[in-house]
């Protein structure tokens, strides 16, 4: 429950931090990924509950690669963003009628490949590159132990790895930490209080 709440106020950060925002489309992305980050958590922290936690997960890396790849577009292309989201959706519903956990790995493994690449690309255009990318390889490195911790359930092929489970989390809070930090503007802020500090 803990857990669940610390996320809930990251995503309240998220919300706090469209007053200090550099871009309104970069927040936007922000906004919608943490919100289904939140959404994800609510399955899997307070229901373990794998299945509908992981689809609504694939939403986050959706929205974060759409995020990187407008940074550097002046206008976003709707029709894109509707085809892919409609897309990844259909694909979704599909492996939930299927209820095969595996597969749905495996989209959301492709999801966040494709994320990661379309931010490493992007990223002289990304707003605040360093906080995305870092909280970013977090949270690779949390899906890392993630399925080390979870690769016995479904294969029984090796020993239960129980070592890694509070590495999730060492990884997972502090991913999410500098992601719901990264759509501020820390430039206008500090030209705010330097203005401040000559009156």
């Amino acid at each position: 429950m803990i857990k669940f709440v610390f996320i809930g106020i990251c995503f309240a950060v998220v919300l706090g931090s469209y007053f200090f925002r550099r871009s309104t489309r970069d927040w936007g992305w922000l906004a919608g990924g943490m919100a289904f980050t939140l959404g994800a958590d609510y399955f899997l922290v307070l229901h373990d509950n794998h299945v509908p936690g992981i689809a609504v997960f694939c939403f986050v890396h959706v929205c974060y690669g759409l995020r990187a790849y407008h940074s550097g577009k002046e206008q976003t292309d709707w029709k894109r963003v509707i085809f892919i989201f409609a897309l990844v959706g259909a694909i979704i519903l599909l492996l939930v009628w299927l209820e095969s956990v595996l597969l749905l790995g495996g989209l959301y493994a492709a999801l966040f490949a494709t994320n990661l690449r379309v931010n490493t690309n992007y990223r002289k255009a990304l707003h605040n590159a360093p906080l995305v990318l870092t909280g970013l390889h977090l949270f690779m490195l949390c899906d890392i132990c993630v399925l080390l911790f979870n690769i016995p359930r479904y294969f029984g092929i090796l020993p239960m790895l129980d070592a890694v489970f509070p590495f999730i989390w060492i990884f997972y809070l502090p991913a999410q930490v500098l992601l719901a930090f990264s759509a501020v503007n820390y430039k206008k802020i500090l030209k705010t209080e330097e203005q401040t500090n000559h009156v």
